[in-house]
């Protein structure tokens, strides 16, 4: 098995692997020893200690209570690096206030007071100062990260270490893995530094630099596997240049290893879209709106947006909400409607277990999904599969709250938003209301 990163998964604030500068019997092996003061120097005695294995620190006050956060005080995070390789390494640090990094006892960077109003501001955005530092392989330096912090809602530090090495060394390197490689398992998607709350995207895509990791490792290794860990809908028009796109969504802590069950054929990927992916940025409704001079930004889509504003334009998206399969493969027949309940029998014709969703839209006044239900069946197996629709399903919002659609009306049994699927007829004027 090979590996290369390929890109900097971190392109502003790098991650740093550093040991803690003191034991403090937490059994730690990682990450900074955090000390809390309440002189404004780091000087006397902590008043609390811990290890954070992680290069950016947030306390709110009320929530955190290591320190006096709403009146004032100061925090040191020391720890030890080592070099992996020579080379010039550049140290990073950022904070929403007075700050200062040393290196074996050196300062070489330092942060300067946050703008009055703007500690959040600074927070968001995260940018950092950096400061270069010659180090020898196998070198190790004692670092030292020291915030002084006034009284305030919330507080950050963060620091990181970018160790040596190009751009263009990086992704030569993945190629050259993906050449000697019989097949290549490709992550890409959100980093630290893209999906944040302080700025607007300007595009769906992914980071360039990925966007050409995936164009030159295809290029060399055709049977290349994307695994996309994107939490929004995102470009994927380079998906017909590789072996198989795997959407992974928001995975969570147990992330590697939900991968590597379904890599390894132990888990299904059962899950399916939870929003639209479109064939062109400019498919996306409301996606070309810009604010007008006086600073509103009107929406006109009404209910017509994703999914439904895609269809209503007569456009096809590339991956539809509600969209995916697994490794299973099934079968749906025999379906019906009576008294607002749909059924169908799902067929489970694969030679392993899986998960099917059977999905219910209607198309008036435009499509919208109204009901969905997933079944787990061992290889062969068959179940049938109710899902009941409650009157409010079948209504709209207007100047008049809430109207009853003109009924009967017909609904699709589908796999997908645009799947054609088994057309039934529900007397929506006849239903409970039995909420939303």
């Amino acid at each position: 098995m090979l590996f290369e990163p390929g890109v900097d998964p971190a392109p502003r604030l790098p991650f740093m692997a550093v040991t803690p500068a003191h034991d403090i019997g937490d059994g730690c092996t990682r990450g900074m020893t955090v000390d809390y003061f309440t002189t404004a120097d780091c000087s006397g005695a902590p008043e609390t200690r811990e290890t954070r294995d992680t290069n950016s620190l947030v306390w709110f006050a009320g929530m955190h209570d290591q320190a006096p956060f709403a009146k004032g005080g100061s925090i040191r995070a020391s720890g030890r690096f080592v070099a992996g390789r020579a080379g010039t390494y550049r140290f990073h640090l950022g904070a929403t206030g007075v700050s200062r990094m040393l290196v074996d006892g050196q300062v070489v960077v330092t942060t300067t007071e946050c703008p009055p109003g703007d500690t959040m501001g600074v927070l968001k955005a995260g940018d950092s100062e950096s400061a270069p530092v010659d180090l020898a392989e196998g070198q190790a330096v004692d670092l030292i990260a020291e915030f002084t912090f006034t009284g305030a809602r919330v507080h950050g530090l963060w620091y990181g270490i970018r160790a040596p090495g190009s751009g263009e060394e990086l992704l030569a390197a993945a190629v050259e893995a993906a050449r000697k490689a019989d097949a290549v398992l490709l992550i890409v998607g959100e980093t630290s530094d893209s999906s944040v709350e302080s700025k607007d995207r300007l595009d769906t895509r992914l980071a360039a630099s990925q966007l050409e990791l995936i164009a030159r490792v295809a290029a060399a290794n055709p049977r290349t596997a994307v695994i996309t860990n994107v939490g929004h809908a995102y470009d994927a028009s380079w998906e017909g240049k590789v072996g198989a796109h795997i959407a992974t969504w928001y995975p969570g802590e147990g992330f590697a290893e939900a991968l590597a069950a379904v890599l390894a054929g132990d888990r299904e990927p059962a899950g399916r879209m939870p929003v639209t992916i479109a064939r062109s940025e400019a498919d996306y409704p409301g996606y070309a709106l810009k604010p007008e001079a006086d600073g509103k930004l009107v929406y006109n889509d009404g209910t017509r947006l994703g999914y439904r504003g895609i269809m209503a334009a007569g456009k096809t998206a590339q991956h539809t909400l509600g969209a995916g399969e697994g490794f299973a493969k099934f079968e749906w027949s025999d379906p019906a409607s009576a008294e607002g309940v749909l059924s169908v029998t799902v067929t489970n014709v694969s030679n392993r277990a899986g998960a099917e969703v059977v999905q219910v839209y209607r198309d008036v006044p435009e499509a919208t999904l109204i009901g969905f239900a997933k079944v787990h069946l061992a290889a062969g197996a068959s179940e049938r599969v109710a899902i009941p629709l409650p009157r409010r399903r079948f209504m709209t919002w207007g100047e008049r709250g809430w109207q009853l659609l003109p009924s009967p009306l017909r609904v699709r049994v589908a796999r997908h938003a645009e799947d054609i699927g088994f057309a039934l007829v529900v007397d929506a004027a006849g239903l409970v209301d039995a909420g939303i």
